[in-house]
């Protein structure tokens, strides 16, 4: 898992995976964001760059439909809404 700040350090995060290999593209990554328009940005990035973005494990959306809204949509991009910080701690 890779932590970032805001959009500036997941641009870099994503170019330094694709170059590091690790871990290798045919695992895929998981992306997570509070905003869906990044989420959105992202995903295409991730297409275009032939990135796999596989789909969350059923343990792992039990999990979070009971810290994310109802109205908020579990898969991978991830769109926490405004309860991403809560879903992190």
């Amino acid at each position: 898992m890779i932590a970032v700040d805001d959009f500036d350090e997941l641009a870099e995060s994503v170019e330094l995976a694709l170059k590091v290999r690790v871990p290798s593209r045919d695992d895929g990554v998981a992306v997570i964001a509070v905003s869906g328009g990044e989420i959105s940005l992202v995903a295409d990035l991730a297409e275009r760059a032939g990135v796999r973005l596989p789909q969350l494990a059923s343990e792992t959306v039990a999990r979070l439909r009971k810290v994310l809204p109802a109205f908020g949509s579990i898969g991978n991009p991830l769109d926490t809404t405004d309860r991403g910080v809560y879903v992190a701690q």
